[in-house]
């Protein structure tokens, strides 16, 4: 077993998983966080301290996988960045080996790993000798990988490891939560738009019944024969047919 390495500045390890700061920490930031991809940028470097301690040369990197929708990746500076698991770049890298796996992966010396070689190429090229990738499932919505590197080599010994994914388990609940409240945004935010888009058709096809004397059905067949005719989609020419008419375009009120 590789030997303990001192940390200066970093916790014991007994604090670091047990401790409920981090959650309360990881809330807050949810709490201020407009956006997913904002709480992420500032629940990465909370996690870093909490799990490594405020040392020099640790560069660290997050992961998020969802179905339907892209990855999204943040990263605490350019050696991180370089070495992302985006789909396309390095598919079978440490990070989706911890993801397939279902457990930590962690790299003691990239100059003598062979496992993946395009990407420790790159790792090496950046000056990174020791790699570390925690994974963690969140059900049919998604999954992540929190992902270390340094330029030391052998900087992740078993004891590191395991106190490191004791930590994450700590904020995983939050986490989660925070990428199921990303996902009711945008479930919302499609509504709308799918309400929008249906007040638009419903006053169009009033005003042409109003005009041809015809019933529901005819008035939407003549909006969508304009849609194919014009190369449109129905919405663009049903708003187009309101705003003819009224002289403003259509708008769906929502209760706030």
């Amino acid at each position: 077993m590789d030997p303990l390495p001192s940390f200066p500045g970093r916790p014991a390890i007994f604090d670091l998983a047990s401790s409920p700061a981090l959650t309360d920490a990881l809330i807050e930031r949810l709490l201020h966080s407009e956006r997913l991809e904002d709480f992420l940028h500032q629940a990465l470097p909370l996690l870093t301290s909490r799990i490594l301690g405020d040392r020099d040369g640790i560069h660290a990197s997050l992961l998020l996988l969802r179905p339907r929708r892209p990855a999204l990746a943040v990263s605490s500076g350019d050696p991180a960045e370089a070495l992302h698991e985006t789909p396309g770049r390095f598919p079978g890298g440490p990070g989706m080996t911890a993801l397939r796996e279902g457990s930590p992966v962690r790299v003691g010396d990239t100059r003598t790993d062979r496992r993946w070689p395009a990407h420790l190429a790159v790792a090496e090229d950046h000056g990174i000798h020791s790699l570390l990738a925690l994974p963690l499932e969140f059900g049919e919505e998604g999954q992540c990988v929190l992902s270390f590197c340094t330029t030391r080599p052998r900087d992740f010994p078993p004891a590191v490891v395991d106190s490191a994914a004791a930590v994450l388990d700590r904020g995983a609940s939050v986490l989660h939560l925070a990428v199921r409240l990303d996902r009711y945004r945008a479930l919302e935010q499609d509504l709308r738009t799918a309400m929008s888009t249906r007040t638009a058709i419903d006053l169009a096809v009033g005003i042409l019944m109003a005009q041809d004397r015809s019933d529901q059905t005819g008035a939407f067949a003549l909006l969508k024969r304009a849609s194919h005719y014009r190369n449109l989609p129905v919405r663009d020419v049903a708003v187009e047919i309101v705003e003819r008419f009224s002289q403003r375009s259509p708008s769906t009120h929502f209760d706030a």
